[in-house]
């Protein structure tokens, strides 16, 4: 068995080095599109059998529920 884990900052605080040209709503967003791409990746890959996404936020339990990933 094969698991993919994806690391995922606190939403709060990821893609901190764009705060001069997005602000916090926008890299939120950013870092949610973007885990929900990779996550979208690995699922569909057919060597992966898990896909676990990892964080201290409490945001990211929902964000998994919504990508269908652990």
């Amino acid at each position: 068995m094969i698991t993919a884990i994806v690391p995922l900052k606190n939403l709060d605080h990821g893609k901190s080095r764009l705060r001069a040209i997005l602000n916090p709503l926008q890299r939120r967003n950013l870092s949610r599109a973007m885990a929900h791409h990779v996550c979208a990746v690995l699922r569909a890959h057919n060597a992966i059998d898990r896909v676990l996404l990892v964080s201290s936020d409490h945001a990211a339990e929902e964000l998994a529920r919504l990508l269908s990933v652990e």
